[in-house]
């Protein structure tokens, strides 16, 4: 179901080309990194905290530039990557 989801915000970004729209897309990307790495799934976690951070520097949303980083950092720590990690997170503050 949330793939669907997502696949819906993706369409309705598309049409609408609204800021909320795109708004809203980004903050499915980043629960369905919350999901994939709930599951222990870390790899496809951070594909997803990836897109929801391209999208919120996109928009210039402050608060969802911040906790895309910090989601974005914590999955960088988790793979093993401290040095992505530690720059992810220069880049957020």
């Amino acid at each position: 179901w949330c793939e669907k989801g997502v696949e819906l915000s993706k369409k309705l970004a598309k049409e609408m080309k609204t800021v909320v729209a795109r708004w809203d897309l980004s903050i499915s990307y980043d629960k369905l990194g919350d999901i994939q790495k709930e599951k222990g799934n870390l790899e496809e976690a951070l594909k997803y905290y990836e897109k929801g951070l391209k999208l919120s520097k996109e928009l210039a949303k402050e608060t969802g530039i911040l906790q895309a980083g910090l989601h974005l950092s914590y999955s960088y720590k988790r793979l093993g990557d401290i040095l992505k990690e530690k720059d992810n997170l220069r880049k957020v503050k």
